[in-house]
């Protein structure tokens, strides 16, 4: 059962950085007050 944590762990950092990424093109795209 050591392989499970493992998979969460990079799904959570795989979310947050694409989260990261599309926030950073969003404000690119709309300006900083977007």
């Amino acid at each position: 059962m050591k392989i499970a944590p493992s998979i969460v762990d990079y799904m959570t950092g795989m979310n947050a950085s694409i989260g990261i990424l599309l926030a950073l093109y969003h404000r690119k795209v709309n300006g900083w007050a977007g």
